[in-house]
């Protein structure tokens, strides 16, 4: 599995007539998408805009990519987020601690 990640403004609605759907749009969805479409299995990749707001974050450890080519976006700045090697085996409580699950983040646009 791949996981891209970035942050931005979006537009969010529902879709739909006979079933409804929440769905969001916009330039930061499609940068989001690129950023997955380029990134390792088992990896997080995030932006360089969502990197400047998690990069302090206690316990994270994230390795640069340089730019990468994103299709329809040119050559973006990449960060990547292995959240496997977070989990140290000696400090495991339970299995559900070991599954690779990144940690929550609230990543809000100002």
């Amino acid at each position: 599995m791949r996981v891209g990640i970035h942050t931005g403004p979006v537009v969010a609605g529902i879709v739909g007539v006979k079933k409804f759907q929440y769905d969001i749009w916009g330039d930061t969805v499609n940068t989001a998408s690129r950023m997955e479409s380029s990134g390792e299995v088992g990896h997080v990749n995030i932006s360089e805009a969502t990197y400047e707001l998690v990069k302090n974050e206690p316990g994270l450890t994230f390795t640069s990519r340089g730019k990468v080519q994103a299709k329809g976006k040119g050559q973006l700045r990449c960060t990547s987020y292995n959240p496997r090697a977070q989990h140290d085996p000696q400090h495991v409580r339970s299995r559900a601690d070991c599954t690779g699950v990144l940690p929550p983040l609230a990543i809000a646009h100002r």
